[in-house]
């Protein structure tokens, strides 16, 4: 072949593939390649024919040669770019699309593709260069405006992210996925009824939808429609079983109703799971359903490992490059009328000015109330990141070169643990808003207590242990206390028999604890269980349990939820505590001891399981712990027949709270002080974590 042919040679081969006559194309290209086999013409088009066929890694191999010479189309780089992106080969994707722009190349399907390949990389801000730059050109693609949104919501302008849901929504009002993307959002800004309207959306048009049922169970949930939830999770659980974590929520919400009709099942489909390393649990409401250290732990660690597979780890080791003052920063979005604020508020206030600096950051709502109040003028500075992303919140914390991180959620309700995994501070904390390990490589530190984790099972937490010499729990001796005892009829009492009582949220109530209540309530004649009323549908479940008992249901008492002060005002009017178990009561043991209330518990084997012991023990009444089940049946049977045993523990409270190490606050901070010295000390001196107790020089 002569090159004065290779024209006309090109031209036919152009025409067969304009006809989509591939074979003739096929042929004609091999003979001009077998002259010129560096054409790059004649290459790109062979390689869109085999690419057709599937052959991707010869489209590639022609393309590259094609790309090769200098007189290539711009288009040659685009549709290499193209197939790189469908390989998930993303750099070389990114290297041919700025290429093709370079030469000219500026279609509404370059400055897509690219936009996912930067994406894809995490050049989040450059990938929304590219897709504005095409909807420059075209505004009616949904995806493009949902790719936005999604990179928008990522980098934490949730503002940007829900216009840009929005836009899908105004082009494609079938568009399921940007109703649950807006839906995700509305909720967390707290306008549920929106949220709850988009999820039914994207219902409307995908009625089997994974993702809008269990985040529309979710929020049902925290509306406390129970029942509501618990349908749609099953409707969930049906499309899509394994569908993460799913499961456990909807175990939990049945916990929430004292609903324990396949308990038994449930829990076993859990733990075996769990043995698995499955998404089937949150590690929340696992503390109510095992008394296994090891699987929290492994719980915990599939949740960290969840929530944080999309994020970028910061690199840098941080160190304390600053001289003066530790800076100490409490995270928390309970810096308010709640009980991690009730306990912790005063400590705040306690802390050595003249070694510390103390930070808080509210990651929740602002509530407004007085608590709210009075910790914003605890802290030498009060910063409000509700609407900061993880990730600029992290930022501006390492902006204010603090030296400790605590944080006060964990895995609780509204928690931000990912701000952490986005590092903070050079020594980051787990302490008191969780009761047990993240999980997550980090966090340094757990602050506990010899009871709360005690020789041996160091293994079953991820974080190092920080031990305090008491209880880790810290009070508020600011709270309101009542020495006289409200009268029964004040407290909506009966006015004979003696007055069990548990204010543990109903979720915590167990099958298996219910039957010691029972047997309790069996053998001391006209007793009464005096129980916190969540919601009225686990209140009639319950009554239905104990008749089932043998017992009658009147002898369930049933009290609404109140404000902090009727709460601790009335709950001196009990006869005595019976707490739950494996998660026990936390801030209400305190309560409870607080006023004069004695707390009976078995101590257990997990974190939640020991609290109520850690605390007994610092109100110097560890008679009252237990490690059987029958003692624990034993014990309460044997107090309620002494009433002046009884009154003596009651006495012993009342006359040594001030002296008792679980209400020094003075001594507790302290001692919490001296854990900080020893975690600033180590990290200033680039040593790794290691446990350290409050004994240490």
């Amino acid at each position: 072949m002569s090159k004065n042919q290779l024209p006309e040679l090109l031209k036919l081969a152009e025409q067969y593939f304009r006809q989509q006559n591939y074979a003739l194309a096929k042929t004609v290209l091999g003979t001009i390649l077998h002259g010129y086999p560096s054409n790059p013409r004649a290459n790109e088009l062979l390689a869109y024919i085999i690419g057709n066929d599937g052959d991707l890694q010869g489209a590639i191999k022609l393309l590259e040669k094609a790309a090769s010479s200098s007189d290539c189309a711009p288009a040659v780089h685009y549709e290499l770019g193209g197939i790189y992106l469908s390989r998930d080969d993303d750099e070389k994707a990114v290297i041919s699309f700025e290429k093709a722009a370079s030469l000219g190349f500026k279609t509404f399907e370059l400055y897509f593709k690219h936009g996912q390949s930067l994406a894809k990389l995490g050049f989040f801000h450059r990938a929304i260069e590219q897709f504005n730059l095409a909807k420059n050109i075209n505004e009616s693609i949904p995806e493009l405006f949902f790719n936005l949104a999604k990179l928008h919501e990522y980098l934490g302008d949730y503002s940007k992210a829900l216009q840009e849901y929005e836009g899908v929504i105004d082009i494609d009002p079938t568009y399921a996925p940007a109703w649950i993307g807006g839906g995700r959002l509305l909720r967390n800004k707290g306008d549920l009824a929106a949220a709850l309207n988009a999820f039914d959306k994207a219902l409307s048009v995908d009625a089997s939808n994974p993702e809008a049922l269990y985040l529309k169970g979710s929020l049902l949930r925290s509306l406390r429609r129970y029942s509501e939830a618990i349908e749609v999770y099953s409707r969930c659980l049906k499309v899509a079983p394994d569908f993460p974590f799913l499961f456990g929520a909807y175990v939990n919400t049945k916990l929430l109703i004292c609903d324990w009709g396949d308990y038994d099942q449930d829990l076993e489909r859990i733990k075996l799971a769990l043995l698995e390393s499955s998404e089937v649990i949150p590690p929340f409401p696992l503390l109510a359903l095992v008394d296994d250290p090891g699987l929290q732990l492994l719980a915990s660690e599939v949740w960290a490992n969840h929530e944080t597979k999309n994020i970028q780890q910061f690199q840098e080791k941080l160190t304390s490059s600053h001289k003066g003052k530790i800076r100490i920063a409490y995270f928390s979005a309970d810096f308010g009328f709640h009980p991690v604020a009730f306990l912790i508020a005063e400590i705040f206030q306690l802390h050595n000015r003249d070694q510390f600096e103390i930070y808080g950051f509210s990651t929740g709502p602002n509530t407004g109330d007085p608590m709210r109040k009075r910790l914003e003028k605890a802290f030498d500075q009060f910063i409000d990141v509700e609407n900061l992303s993880d990730s600029k919140t992290a930022e501006r914390a390492r902006e204010l070169k603090i030296d400790i991180a605590i944080d006060l959620t964990g895995f609780t309700q509204d928690g931000r643990t990912n701000i952490f995994a986005h590092r903070v501070a050079p020594v980051q904390v787990n302490f008191l808003g969780y009761p047990g390990t993240l999980g997550a490589s980090y966090m340094d530190y757990i602050i506990a207590d010899p009871v709360l984790i005690p020789n041996g099972s160091q293994k079953f937490y991820a974080e190092k242990i920080a031990y305090l010499p008491d209880s880790y729990q810290p009070n508020d001796r600011q709270r309101p206390r009542f020495p006289v005892r409200m009268t029964r009829a004040e407290a909506g009492l009966p006015d004979h028999g003696f007055v069990f009582c548990c204010f543990n949220n109903n979720f915590k109530i167990t099958p298996k604890r219910f039957d010691l209540w029972a047997a309790i309530l069996r053998q001391v004649e006209g007793s009464h269980l005096w129980l916190l009323e969540d919601s009225p549908l686990a209140s009639s479940n319950l009554r239905m349990e104990i008749q089932k008992r043998g017992i009658d249901p009147n002898r369930l008492v049933f009290a609404p939820r109140a404000s902090p002060e009727d709460h601790l005002a009335r709950i001196s009017a009990a006869d005595l505590f019976l707490d739950t178990a494996p998660y026990n009561a936390h801030t209400t043991t305190s309560d409870a001891l607080w006023v004069g209330l004695p707390v009976l518990s078995v101590m257990g084997k997990t974190f939640a399981s020991r609290v109520a012991a850690s605390l007994i023990f610092a109100a110097g009444l560890p008679e009252l712990i237990v490690e059987t089940d029958e003692a624990y049946v034993r014990l309460a049977i044997e107090l309620a027949g002494t009433p002046e045993a009884l009154e003596g523990l009651r006495n012993r409270l009342l006359m040594s709270y001030q002296k008792v190490p679980l209400f020094d606050s003075v001594k507790y901070t302290r001692n919490l002080e001296n854990l900080y010295i020893q975690m600033h000390k180590k990290s200033h001196l680039n040593q790794p974590p290691s446990e350290i107790t409050t004994f240490e020089g």
